[in-house]
């Protein structure tokens, strides 16, 4: 199974870290030379209590942002990262200058494979494609950003039975699969959390993307349940047997004008053709006057499928052959916003993103295209006129 345990949040943290390093004042650098001074002697006999020796290969000062820092100016922190090498491996050592306190990450890529593979076994079928496994200290000093203490190991701990037992860590997991048929409603969590006895914080998120093509596509503020199929995700709450459980299973309705998506956990859905809707208003575009594009509209009947006062939603994804055009939904049982306009421009070739959120349990609504004039104020009050 291939395995992807680098996530792409923690290499950009990490990447910033090095950014910020160049940016350090002439002061700052040659307080961060100091640390790094200080901290062979500490990593050397790191290796010699833990590892029977070793050898120390490099030393980075690492920098942080002090949080009331309105310039965001960039600081040498207490820490130090060590790139050790001890039987043939090579791993980091995290020193604490201050405190001479060190933590390493030598046991971590088993740690996180064990856990992938754990994680993996919980949905029969196809393994996925990618995985990844974040481990950080749930208690973060203030002088390190957050990807530079990840995947390092307190307390002596060395194996995943060490951390599920410690409880000081926050662990994540994402498992990603793609147009994977499997029943991710289907997942059970529990026994995983079991061996959590020391109540770490822990989730675990499977996400089954429709394909790799639709990753490369970004429609304007919105665009995931546009990529995905489905999504499952499990916290632990404290009680193994009582995991916080969301699932999603979007449905994807290519029409002529837009792509409809949907929960269909939570709603169902049924599409026929209708006339436009012919009364068009807008307090938004109130001196507009809309025409249909075309001769026929979509009737969108639903039905609310869970009993709690959350509204549901609808995700439009317009194409961008619509731009310049105007997207009309019309909900007749709405009797303060019946008509909901969206103005469509797009400037490149993707689709363009709209949301529709109501709160009735059954009911049908209208989705149109149509183009739309500005009137003339001069025409406004002359009509006017003429009606006296």
């Amino acid at each position: 199974m291939k395995r992807r345990l680098i996530s792409a949040c923690v290499s950009g943290v990490l990447l910033t870290s090095l950014l910020l390093t160049s940016c350090l004042s002439s002061e700052q650098k040659q307080i961060a030379n100091e640390k790094e001074s200080v901290s062979k002697t500490i990593a050397e006999e790191y290796l010699k209590s833990n590892y029977d020796g070793g050898t120390i290969k490099n030393l980075k000062c690492l920098t942080y942002t002090p949080k009331d820092s309105a310039l965001r100016i960039p600081k040498a922190s207490s820490y130090v990262r060590a790139s050790a090498n001890t039987n043939d491996k090579d791993f980091y050592i995290l020193i604490d200058t201050d405190s001479k306190k060190c933590l390493d990450n030598y046991n971590v890529p088993a740690v996180k494979d064990e856990i992938a593979e754990l994680a993996s076994n919980l949905l029969a079928g196809d393994p996925p494609e990618n995985i990844s496994v974040g481990i950080i200290p749930k208690s973060v000093p203030d002088t390190l950003n957050l990807g530079d203490y990840e995947g390092y190991l307190e307390n002596g701990a060395k194996s995943l039975d060490d951390i599920m037992s410690d409880g000081g860590y926050s662990i994540d997991v994402i498992a990603q699969y793609y147009d994977s048929h499997a029943d991710f409603s289907s997942i059970d969590t529990s026994e995983f959390f079991k061996r959590n006895t020391g109540e770490n914080d822990m989730n675990l998120t499977y996400i089954n993307y429709r394909d790799k093509e639709h990753l490369d596509v970004a429609p304007d503020d919105g665009g995931f349940s546009y990529r995905v199929n489905a999504m499952f995700s499990s916290t632990y709450s404290g009680d193994p047997d009582s995991p916080e459980n969301v699932y999603v299973k979007f449905e994807h309705r290519e029409l002529d004008d837009a792509e409809v998506v949907w929960d269909s956990t939570r709603l169902a859905l049924e599409f026929s053709e209708t006339e436009p809707e012919e009364d068009i208003s807008s307090e938004k575009y109130k001196n507009h006057t809309f025409s249909p594009v075309g001769d026929s509209s979509v009737l969108i009947n639903y039905e609310k499928l869970v009993d709690d006062d959350e509204p549901v939603s609808i995700d439009l994804y317009f194409y961008p052959k619509n731009s310049g055009n105007y997207g009309v939904m019309t909900d007749n049982l709405n009797p303060y916003n019946r008509n909901t306009v969206w103005q469509l421009n797009k400037s490149n070739n993707e689709p363009i993103y709209e949301e529709f959120s109501f709160d009735h349990y059954a009911g049908n609504l209208v989705l149109g295209m149509y183009t739309a004039s500005e009137n003339n104020i001069a025409d406004i009050v002359g009509g006017l006129s003429g009606q006296k």
